[in-house]
């Protein structure tokens, strides 16, 4: 494990909707065994192993899916389980768990990943993480995760990228030229012939203060909100942390806070690890014929 010691939160909150059947609300597809004995929340943690301890790994839950978390993980620590008080999208979500960390580790980088997402290549992903967190330590600008795209995927956003910045341990590194939520077909067509788009697949990596900041300074609304749950927090009044929770805004963090930050305090690296967001039948089934 490296000496520097980047936190990283897995998002174990999701419904899996997009899966349905078979992913319900019971269990969400986080928690199904859909590659061999192992769930994908189960499969996310282990592809850290090698370079994250337990220490520096947190997992974001609601109420309905932190059972399964501690199920999975049956050692886990309470205070490296978030408990959102109920589902109101990654808006809400990460921005409750970056006001939580800041108590303690305001500016350590924190890298907010999915716990459903299919990767290929460990070795290249660990990579991706530690040039992530150098660039975060060294820029303080947000960094994010994009791969060429293979095919006009309308369930995905596409991040713009503008020059090349420099190429670090192998891992390509643009400026940020914009991101584009969830396109038509025709207009994700257009976004693979320009080559200037990638597909958006997350980490965001950055600091607990420097995400509140850019809630405070593109979404004020909920910086409110999330510095009474600190303040509650911080009192230990968590009776009242759900009702000032619940008063968030429902909403994306793209839509919240990604999609408008300027253009310079953003860094894409262009990943190369191979990967599938199994949230869509048609990628489980391409998945599932090639293992």
């Amino acid at each position: 494990k490296n000496s520097v010691l980047m936190n990283i939160v897995i998002m174990a909150g999701g419904g899996g909707t997009r899966l349905w059947p078979l992913s319900r609300t019971a269990r969400p597809k986080q928690f199904q065994k859909l590659f061999g004995e192992q769930s994908l929340l189960a499969i996310t943690r282990m592809r850290l192993n090698a370079q994250y301890d337990d220490a520096s790994v947190f997992y974001a839950a609601t109420r309905a899916t932190a059972p399964l978390v501690k199920a999975t993980f049956p050692n886990l620590a309470d205070d490296h389980l978030f408990i959102e008080p109920e589902k109101r999208d990654t808006g809400p979500a990460i921005g409750f768990v970056c006001a939580l960390l800041a108590l303690t580790q305001p500016d350590e980088p924190v890298a907010f990943m999915s716990s459903d997402h299919y990767v290929e290549d460990f070795e290249s992903y660990l990579q991706v993480l530690s040039v992530g967190e150098a660039l975060v330590r060294e820029t303080g600008k947000l960094v994010d995760v994009g791969l060429h795209p293979e095919w006009p995927n309308t369930e995905l956003g596409y991040t713009k990228i503008g020059k090349q910045v420099e190429t670090r341990d192998g891992v390509d590194v643009f400026a940020f030229a914009g991101h584009a939520e969830k396109p038509q077909h025709d207009t994700a067509v257009q976004y693979i012939a320009s080559h200037e788009y990638l597909w958006h697949v997350t980490p965001f990596m950055w600091t607990p203060r420097a995400f509140l900041d850019a809630y405070k300074q593109h979404a004020p609304d909920m910086y409110e909100g999330l510095l009474e749950i600190q303040k509650l927090w911080n009192a230990e009044k968590f009776s009242h942390v759900d009702a000032a929770y619940a008063a968030l805004r429902k909403t994306s963090v793209d839509y919240a806070v990604i999609e408008k930050l300027a253009h310079d305090d953003v860094l894409i690296l262009k990943a190369t690890y191979g990967w599938s967001d199994v949230g869509l039948w048609g990628a489980l089934k391409r998945l599932r014929e090639e293992n």
